[in-house]
């Protein structure tokens, strides 16, 4: 019964146990999810505590003013720029078109002014001749019916034929002359542009040389700041030397304190420690050595004291002066007690008990009213050192601070110089550019109106030629009716 029921019990048996397992398990999982949860939550609030000091520092809200204010100002700058461009741009086109207008209301006004009114005066001779040719034609005709002779026929013909010529002669005169004149007008008008292009090249040469002599102004202030920033790095440089000299000076002074204060504790623990001694020669002896020893330990710190004072001498004002002189009479001082105690050491061996015992009680009292004077002295001395120290390093920071508020106001200037440089060349470029567009344009309009007027003169030319070849087949066939008219009439008298 036992092991059956052993039996039937084991499967719950195991069942608990494997239900425990896993309660722990889970437990674990769950412990192990809030440790790390927990070790998420204490690093995101780190790292959050370290972003909000981070962002709420000093020199976080001093960059992000800073970064402001330098957007603000490229901002300001960039306006302005666009501005005065756009205004700079205006103003050029308006005086570009007005002195278009003007040089094109000039020659248009003299040049056709001068064409119309040679072509009138060219007209008006022309009818003039052509009235006079008819006049004269028609008077020959009338003669020659009026006559019937054909010798004068023949004379009246060669005679009109003469007139014609000469008339033609001064019409072609007058065109010669006519062309002539329109060749000085145009000759007129080529050197006077070539005057203009020459003047505005002069004029672009003085504004390049200005630009020069502005640029060559802008590199040498360049070269100032440029020093200046290097005087700086210098004085800086030098600075953090003196600074770092008298840190080094107040470690030794804080090194050479802590070692006397645990010599004046070994000497207090060896005293306490120490049992009443019958022999007061022997302890006489001893406490004149320990005396001994701490007047050489003074003499030597005061010997180190006088040592950094002449090595910062020359930057000390005279209250250092003096302190360093009071330090060198106390170690002439110090040097004569310890001769001194030498000399009464050597004195113990001729003395008594007696003698000995009020002899140590007497210098017991002025040991240690010399060793507290001495201290007093020793922490004064260095006090003091330590002060001129401390103002020394201080001043040497403000020093530090003020050089590099020059340095970045120098580097500030620079890059406003170097702003302003950048624009004077954009502006020269710009300048040239539109300069050299305005001569090309220029140039091609002279072209074009030259080319223009060849073709004019060239049609003028051909419709004259066509006029005078009709005007002489014209001559011809009343000629020819005039001869056959004649001989007509001749024919039939006959």
């Amino acid at each position: 019964m036992r092991t059956a029921s052993g039996c039937r019990s084991s499967p719950g048996t195991l069942r608990a146990q494997q239900e425990l397992l896993q309660q722990r398990r889970a437990i674990e999982e769950n412990r192990r999810d809030g440790w790390k949860q927990h070790y998420a939550d204490s690093r995101k609030a780190a790292c959050n505590a370290q972003q909000y000091q981070k962002l709420s520092s000093e020199k976080t809200f001093q960059n992000s003013i800073d970064s402001y204010m330098r957007r603000q100002i490229e901002k300001r700058k960039s306006t302005d720029i666009l501005r005065r461009r756009t205004e700079l741009a205006v103003l050029l086109h308006e005086e570009e078109s007005h002195c278009q207008a003007e040089l094109m209301e000039k020659v248009q006004d003299s040049k056709s002014n001068r064409m119309k009114e040679i072509r009138d005066r060219v007209e008006l001779l022309r009818q003039a001749r052509v009235r006079q040719q008819e006049q004269i034609v028609s008077q020959k005709l009338q003669d020659v019916w009026k006559r019937d002779s054909h010798e004068l026929r023949e004379a009246k013909s060669k005679q009109i034929d003469m007139e014609t010529a000469k008339a033609w002669g001064d019409q072609i005169s007058i065109r010669k002359q006519s062309e002539e004149e329109e060749r000085m007008i145009e000759g007129q008008l080529v050197q006077n542009m070539q005057r203009e292009v020459h003047l505005a090249a002069e004029r672009d040469d003085l504004k390049q040389k200005e630009e020069r002599e502005k640029m060559k102004d802008l590199a040498e202030v360049w070269q100032d700041q440029c020093a200046s920033l290097k005087r700086h790095d210098e004085q800086m440089r030098l600075l953090q030397q003196q600074e770092r000299e008298c840190l080094l000076q107040l470690s030794k002074l804080n090194d050479m304190e802590e070692q006397r204060k645990k010599l004046e504790d070994l000497e207090t623990r060896k005293e306490l420690g120490r049992n009443l001694m019958t022999q007061h020669a022997a302890h006489i002896r001893r406490r004149n050595r320990q005396v001994q020893e701490g007047l050489e330990f003074d003499r030597q710190l005061l010997e180190k004291v006088h040592q950094i004072e002449q090595e910062s001498v020359r930057q000390q004002n005279l209250q250092k002066e003096r302190a360093r002189t009071s330090a060198a009479h106390m170690k002439e001082s110090m040097e004569d007690r310890l001769r001194i105690e030498k000399q009464r050491e050597n004195e113990i061996d001729r003395l008594d008990k007696e003698e000995a015992k009020l002899y140590w009680q007497k210098r017991d009292l002025e040991w240690r009213t010399e060793e507290d004077a001495r201290r007093h002295l020793v922490n004064e001395v260095i006090g003091d050192l330590r002060e001129q120290l401390k103002e020394k390093v201080q001043a040497n920071r403000q020093a530090q601070r003020e050089i590099e508020q020059g340095k970045e106001e120098v580097v500030a200037m620079m890059r406003l110089s170097e702003m302003e440089k950048q624009k004077q060349l954009d502006n020269i470029a710009s300048s040239q550019t539109h300069r050299r567009t305005e001569l090309d344009a220029q140039m091609r309009e002279l072209e074009l109106k030259q080319q223009r007027e060849k073709q004019g003169e060239s049609e003028d030319r051909r419709r004259e030629e066509s006029d005078q070849r009709n005007y002489d087949d014209f001559l011809a066939r009343e000629t020819a009716k005039l001869g056959e008219g004649g001989r007509s009439q001749s024919g039939a008298i006959n």
